[in-house]
């Protein structure tokens, strides 16, 4: 007979269940920074499947790693030239893949040009200057268009008439319009006031009745085409981006992109070597006395207590700081205003991305500092950034951090400050 065991735990040196790699962490010791940085190199870790520690955990390490790269001037001084060169690379090769565009499309409207003047040429002409006249005639009823017959007796006058459903089941005559030449003119029919007034609520009820002299015209060659009501052009037709630029038009999406985010980062820089507040600025961030409280266990406890906080609002801010420390070389950090600095990018970055937020008297009480100085960092945050948060194409621009600068700043510091690399890891 056989014995069934009702409980797992029964089982003598029965191996307990483990998490898989694809299942979210719990804490911060479950994520470990070289599977990180593979998975972000490689496209398997995004916005969009990102788990909020694996925020934190980016976060701290980025933190932890600009401060100890920032205390080797030269290491820093390196890094920082590696990816403003990439960065003139990419804008210098943008430009050239649109100039070879350019090029190559003009090649080619300039040949279809000359095959369509030599099509034009065996065409017979549309319309004969001297054989057509005229007329208008403007009643109180109705107003119409009358041109006179063509030379050419081959192309019958089709006439066209656009009516409306009335409450009381008749037609209303909208307007008539002649077509004899392959050109056609709407002439609406006024009112006495002038106007057209629709008193059916569906206004899209249109009925188009074509007639060519009482017969139809099976050819169909100057006939106007079936009306399309809106409801079918709103499903078919998407609305992109208004008015393009004529660069924009002969240029990828990557290379716009890459174009203007290059441009947008190197103007920033010409400014930022010609007017810098960054020391004035900086100074409500500073803070007495390093606070007990490691960088990681600060982060979350801003998850905590903020859990309305999202993933965009996480990684823009330390974009910006990264942005503020490494590209424009405008900020320092250390142990001190490393927290302040995380407080001010955070809070700025939350009113921007996040519909919900907590008011300011809640969220001083979770950062730990008072209303007065919460406000003043995020208005000095602002000034030291210019009010420039790089919100066009914001979701290319974190991509792009997450899989090219945070990879190659992790890269970085383990093949140069391996040691510190190690003490970062080992802190989580």
């Amino acid at each position: 007979m056989a014995n069934y065991i009702k409980d797992i735990e029964e089982i003598p040196c029965l191996k307990p269940p483990q998490e898989t790699f694809v299942d979210d962490p719990t804490s911060l010791k479950d994520i470990h920074l070289d599977e990180l940085t593979f998975d972000l190199s490689n496209g398997l870790k995004t916005i969009n499947n990102l788990h909020i520690l694996h925020v934190v955990y980016i976060y701290a390490s980025f933190i932890k790693f600009i401060i100890k790269l920032q205390e080797h001037p030269q290491l820093y001084d390196k890094f920082r030239q590696q990816l403003l060169q990439q960065l003139e690379e990419e804008a210098s090769q943008s430009l050239k893949m649109n100039g070879n565009k350019t090029n190559n499309e003009t090649d080619v409207a300039s040949t279809s040009a000359d095959a369509a003047a030599t099509s034009s040429l065996e065409s017979p002409p549309i319309s004969n200057s001297n054989s057509t006249s005229t007329t208008n005639t403007l009643d109180s009823s109705t107003t119409t268009l009358n041109t006179d017959e063509l030379s050419d007796k081959s192309t019958p006058t089709v006439t066209a008439t656009t009516q409306i459903d009335d409450d009381d089941d008749g037609k209303t005559d909208v307007g008539e319009y002649t077509n004899g030449s392959g050109l056609s003119d709407i002439v609406l029919e006024r009112s006495d006031s002038d106007e057209v007034m629709f008193n059916d609520e569906n206004i899209d009820n249109i009925n188009f009745n074509y007639s060519s002299n009482g017969e139809n015209n099976e050819d169909g060659g100057s006939s106007p085409g079936n009306y399309i009501p809106i409801e079918t052009l709103l499903e078919n037709f998407k609305l992109n981006d208004p008015n393009p630029s004529k660069e924009d038009i002969t240029m990828t999406n990557s290379n716009i992109y890459t174009t203007n985010f290059s441009k947008s980062i190197i103007s920033e820089i010409e400014y930022a070597q010609r007017v810098n507040h960054s020391t004035q600025l900086s100074k409500v961030f500073q803070l007495i006395k390093t606070p007990n409280l490691p960088i990681d266990q600060f982060l979350l406890r801003i998850k905590q207590y903020s859990p309305s906080i999202s993933i965009p609002a996480y990684l823009h801010s330390i974009f910006i700081l990264f942005k503020l420390t490494t590209l424009l070389s405008s900020v320092t950090l250390t142990t001190n205003n490393s927290y302040r600095f995380i407080v001010g990018a955070l809070r700025t970055c939350t009113k921007l991305l996040d519909d919900i937020y907590q008011k300011q008297s809640n969220f001083t009480h979770v950062v730990g500092v008072n209303l007065r100085d919460l406000s003043k960092m995020e208005v000095n945050f602002c000034y030291l950034i210019n009010f420039n948060f790089n919100l066009q194409c914001l979701d290319k621009t974190l991509i792009r951090f997450l899989k090219f600068e945070f990879v190659k700043l992790c890269q970085f510091v383990k093949s140069e400050l391996n040691d510190v690399y190690n003490e970062v890891v080992d802190s989580f």
